[in-house]
């Protein structure tokens, strides 16, 4: 059921059926390896199915700078699976825009590693928005849902042999209208998530993302619930030689205005 036709440039396929396993692409000149266990498209139901995705480093962390020629930070990503339904192919084709109504991530995990006994190549990280507008396609997807996020963050001080850890657990969020496509003034992506803080803590968070690049300005308001202090002694002991011996956070309320060059934040902390 193939339909091309160059002079309207329009595309149809009745349908097509494709599936794989194990696939593997290197990537950062070898540093990485992107593995995917098995790729399903179906285009009578719409359907792209990703399981076992691994973006797999080369060395493992503690000794990962010390290869790489830009001493660039150790990073481990993965999620079980990764679905995407209602896609606009005959669209795409004409339009060279891909639309999608839904998509869903499941268990992603992201694990990074930075190592401040050699000199690292510090840049600023790019924000979340900003990869976004530079993804290789133009892109909307109505709804994205991320569903028991894993996120660790671990630094070893330049003097030391302990490292810092920031963890993020059981965090779920949606992505509502996500899109690199402008389509109107002061448009912006809303996310909306929440999980735990250290393992304890329970938080919550709305972030605005701006999606015209001309528009730098990003708006995040979150709140967490009862917390003990005591849970940040794995950020303090070793970055910062301090120890927390008792602390009850009743809330916080925390509200930003930011770009990438500075952020205007209004806090209420009960403790």
């Amino acid at each position: 059921g193939l339909i091309l036709d160059a002079e309207k440039q329009t595309f149809n396929l009745q349908d097509f059926n494709f599936r794989t396993k194990n696939l593997r692409f290197p990537i950062d000149n070898g540093f990485y390896t992107l593995r995917v266990g098995e790729i399903e498209l179906h285009k009578k139901d719409s359907v792209v199915r990703l399981e076992d995705i691994h973006l797999i480093p080369a060395y493992p962390k503690e000794e990962f700078a010390y290869h790489h020629p830009n001493h660039k930070d150790w990073f481990d990503v993965s999620a079980k699976s990764v679905r995407l339904s209602g896609i606009d192919y005959p669209t795409y084709f004409s339009d060279k825009i891909l639309r999608m109504r839904y998509a869903r991530i499941e268990e992603p995990k992201l694990l990074n590693y930075k190592n401040q006994q050699i000199e690292i190549e510090h840049n600023i990280m790019p924000m979340l928005y900003e990869g976004i507008k530079k993804a290789p396609i133009p892109f909307r997807v109505d709804v994205l849902d991320v569903n028991n996020m894993y996120i660790l963050y671990e630094e070893l001080p330049k003097k030391g042999d302990v490292a810092g850890k920031i963890l993020f657990t059981d965090m779920n969020g949606r992505f509502t209208a996500l899109t690199n496509v402008v389509e109107g003034i002061n448009q912006y992506i809303r996310l909306d998530a929440y999980g735990k803080f250290m393992g304890a803590g329970d938080f919550s968070a709305i972030w605005l993302l701006p999606v015209d690049s001309l528009n730098d300005n990003f708006l995040l308001s979150a709140h967490i619930n009862k917390f003990d202090l005591r849970e940040l002694n794995p950020i303090f002991e070793p970055l910062a030689s301090a120890k927390v011996n008792s602390g009850i956070i009743d809330s916080m309320l925390l509200k930003t205005e930011a770009s990438i060059k500075g952020s205007t934040v209004q806090m209420r902390l009960i403790y």
